[in-house]
């Protein structure tokens, strides 16, 4: 119980950080000459979550793409399908459950499955959209994430960055600053309408000149041009289903 606690202390104290940095942002963007709604919301929160959740993608749509892919490769290629992928455990770890479920996927039903949630990400592009209408917004602004960035080898919480691909609508992310305690790196998504990429792109780089919020780590500035470029390591420890307990 105690190290929950400490945990969902940890967790709310980054929470917050992360917060205050786009709190900050939002009055740098303002003072650049930007008009700040604030806040607005698109609809009931848990709608927006529902949608979005649920908005992803179909796992037979993953079943279909690598398929065909596989079936790209022709005749000599090592894998000719997900369920063989499946059954040799030949992929790394970290996405054994997303290749668990796409060989359990069942095309019988994908179409209409798809169908559906080509729906649910109609229905949330739809309220995204009214909204931005009714406010006469360019974009919306909202964090990357929920938490400062994880550690290596921890598992990474609070990620925003499915908003964009459940409703089809371009978003960049911009770097907004740091946290106070740890220094990590925040950013916040801009998210516009349909084809809307242009746009986007002139506040990313407005905000960034304008700030110079994004900065290098220690040890990695601009390279002289006398420099070589490093050799990356011959090699890397990925865990292997096959191999490893996943």
């Amino acid at each position: 119980m105690g190290e929950e606690t400490t945990i969902e202390k940890e967790d709310e104290k980054g929470a917050a950080q992360v917060t205050a940095v786009i709190d900050e942002a939002i009055e740098e963007m303002e003072a650049l000459g930007a008009t700040i709604v604030d806040p607005i919301q698109i609809a009931p929160i848990e709608t927006v979550k529902e949608l979005d959740n649920q908005g992803y993608y179909v796992q037979g749509e993953v079943k279909t793409s690598l398929n065909a892919y596989f079936e790209s490769l022709g005749d000599d290629a090592p894998i000719s399908s997900v369920e063989e992928l499946y059954e040799s455990g030949l992929y790394a770890c970290d996405i054994a459950g997303s290749i668990e479920a796409a060989n359990d996927a069942d095309l019988d039903t994908f179409e209409e499955e798809f169908r559906e949630n080509e729906g649910r990400r109609k229905e949330l592009r739809d309220l995204i959209l009214q909204t931005m209408a009714e406010k006469e917004l360019d974009a919306i602004l909202y964090p990357n994430t929920a938490q400062p960035p994880e550690k290596i080898g921890e598992s990474g919480i609070g990620s925003r960055s499915r908003l964009s691909p459940n409703s089809d609508l371009p978003s960049i992310a911009v770097p907004a600053g740091f946290t106070e305690d740890e220094h990590l790196p925040a950013a916040f998504d801009l998210l516009g309408r349909q084809f809307d990429e242009p746009k986007l792109l002139k506040y990313a780089y407005a905000f960034e000149k304008g700030t110079d919020h994004r900065s290098p780590p220690d040890g990695f500035g601009p390279l002289d041009e006398e420099s070589e470029t490093p050799e990356p390591p011959k090699e890397v420890d990925v865990p292997i289903a096959a191999e490893d307990d996943c």
